[in-house]
């Protein structure tokens, strides 16, 4: 995975088929996506929201504007095909008057769903370390694909556990 910030400086990385996005513009975007052109992930962390109340209409209406954000940062006119928006927040209860408005690729999830994630994640990458050295070369690439697909951590599984939830429905 290789770590960037806002308007494309590149921070750490390894592999660049993988890229976690860093926005500095909000401090607060996080993102997983294919470097090639396949969609990318986009969540929007509300750190200073509680359980209580609806998720406003200005969080939506930010949400909806990230991803073309991101595209400009990057120098392209548009996202890959199939990117999405997610917004973590512990509301599960959205404003009636920002679901209307909310843009087809805005989802919602909990942090809760945002930690199961990153759990899985870890364990499959404590499993990988585990194999690495234990398997020949030929072996080491289907091995690593079943670990991670048996952990939901594939970038695909990962996009449809964050999509679950349109804010404006299906």
């Amino acid at each position: 995975m290789a770590l960037w910030k806002s308007r494309g400086q590149r921070r750490a990385g390894v592999p660049e088929s993988r890229t976690v996005l860093a926005n500095a513009q909000s401090g607060s975007v996080l993102g997983v996506g294919d470097q090639l052109g396949e969609g990318e992930s986009e969540l929007e962390a509300k750190s200073e929201q509680t359980t209580e109340g609806m998720l406003s209409m200005d969080y939506v209406r930010k949400t909806n504007t990230q991803l073309a954000s991101v595209a400009g940062d990057r120098g392209v006119d548009t996202p890959p095909d199939g990117s999405i928006s997610v917004v973590v927040s512990p509301r599960s209860v959205v404003d009636t008057d920002a679901v209307p408005i909310a843009l087809s690729h805005v989802h919602l999830a909990s942090p809760k769903i945002v930690l199961d994630i990153a759990h899985d994640t870890v364990r499959a990458w404590k499993e990988l370390r585990g194999i690495a050295q234990a398997v020949t070369e030929d072996a080491l690439h289907p091995e690593a694909a079943r670990v991670i697909w048996e952990h939901r951590a594939l970038p695909t599984q990962v996009r449809e556990r964050l999509s679950k939830d349109p804010i404006r429905g299906i």
